[in-house]
């Protein structure tokens, strides 16, 4: 065996075995030296190349995120945009957003939810107490992270332990998607292709950069939805008046 070295950069080995004894002799070993740096290169070359391809993808991801927001007409609409955007950068069977609502102190997934059923997403929800171990997780605004959430301490103190043992969840991340100070909710990430393999630091970063990306547009959705339900219900009471005048 020997290093494979390519502009000083150890890129792996080249090794070759026989089955008998004495099988191997110098002549073997001069033409493994020989071919080694040719190898190198090779595989540090095919190597960028992955590297490179893997990152044209996220940033075309990350380019049709953005463009999500534009052809939204709703909060539901927004959130079908993003998952479209988003599940090509993943490979994960399970994928989709957890949405906070802190004046009913409930934390709960929207449809669509990539790899749920509906009336599963239905009941992924839990109530945040007030002082509870559950508000003092989400006020740390730190990205969670597990190889079993069914069996996990932290979602079990979240309320998820039930719905991640009937969703079948394994390796699951929940990454933060804060405004200002606001928890807006949570992008979750879930059940790794190939199976129980841990996310990388690489995915970890892109599931917190979608996440980033993706708390304004749904808060400014909201935001949009909020206004228009205030402008139906003020034109409603104006009609009613109307209505109670003539």
């Amino acid at each position: 065996g020997v290093p494979l070295v390519a502009g000083g950069e150890l890129v792996g080995t080249l090794e070759i075995g026989h089955l008998t004894p004495d099988g191997l002799g110098q002549a073997d070993l001069d033409l493994v030296q020989l071919v080694s740096s040719q190898a190198a290169y090779g595989v540090r070359n095919a190597l960028l190349y992955a590297a490179e391809k893997t990152r044209a993808i996220e940033l075309g991801g990350l380019v049709n995120l953005a463009q999500a927001l534009g052809g939204a007409q709703d909060p539901t609409r927004l959130i079908a945009n993003l998952i479209d955007s988003i599940a090509p950068l993943f490979s994960v069977d399970i994928l989709g957003f957890l949405i906070y609502d802190e004046n009913k102190h409930l934390l709960e997934a929207r449809i669509p939810f990539h790899g749920l059923p509906a009336h599963i997403v239905e009941l992924y929800r839990t109530s945040v107490q007030p002082g509870s171990t559950a508000e003092a997780i989400l006020l740390s605004r730190q990205t969670l992270s597990t190889r079993n959430a069914a069996e996990d301490q932290v979602w079990g103190d979240l309320g998820l332990g039930t719905i991640a043992k009937a969703a079948s969840l394994r390796e699951c991340v929940l990454a933060p998607m804060v405004t200002g100070d606001r928890l807006v909710g949570y992008f979750q990430v879930a059940n790794h292709q190939p199976k129980t393999v841990e996310f990388t630091e690489p995915e970890l970063r892109l599931i917190e950069t979608v996440a980033g990306q993706a708390a304004g547009m749904i808060e400014s959705s909201a935001l949009v939805e909020k206004t228009r339900q205030r402008a139906m219900r003020s034109d409603a009471l104006r009609r009613i008046a109307v209505l109670a005048a003539s």
